[in-house]
């Protein structure tokens, strides 16, 4: 008759703690990788927001070269006026600015195909300065900080 040897195989002990630790192995990397998809996520959503701000900006520049610091100045209005235009396309001419006109901006008006929105704040500062602060806002994200840029139009001509 044989004998059964006692120490062949694994306990139930051993069994359990291998398996636990494997199960907190594969926890800590699945938390790492979901980490790095929502990092990536708001990496990208941030630099949509900054693209989007700086299309205004540049829109801006462009007309106050092509018409002239006095035709832009007029537009946004005299020393000390200031107006909130909700943007959800960039304007073919700088004169249908005041289409867009508003107290506010709301996630209705949102960049097409988007649910981003973007805001415009243009104040006369002086004769010879604007100012421009463009926010883009993500809503319905809790992590999401708004983007804001702001810009000094001079006149240079």
């Amino acid at each position: 008759m044989k004998h059964l040897n006692k120490e062949a195989g694994q306990s139930i002990i051993e069994v359990l703690f291998a398996t636990l630790v494997v199960a907190l192995v594969l926890v800590a990397v699945l938390s790492t990788i979901i980490t790095s998809f929502r990092n990536a996520r708001i990496s990208l959503e941030q630099s949509r927001s900054t693209k989007y701000a700086s299309e205004v900006n540049e829109w801006l520049r462009r007309h106050r070269d092509a018409i002239g610091w006095q035709e832009f100045a007029e537009v946004v209005g005299p020393v000390g006026a200031a107006g909130t235009y909700c943007l959800p396309i960039v304007p073919n001419s700088f004169d249908s600015l005041a289409e867009y006109a508003t107290p506010e901006c709301d996630v209705n008006q949102s960049i097409e195909g988007t649910d981003f929105y973007r805001e415009l704040n243009l104040n006369r500062i002086s004769e010879e300065e604007v100012e421009s602060v463009v926010t883009v806002y993500r809503p319905g994200r809790a992590e999401s900080v708004p983007t804001v840029i702001t810009n000094r139009f001079s006149k240079w001509q």
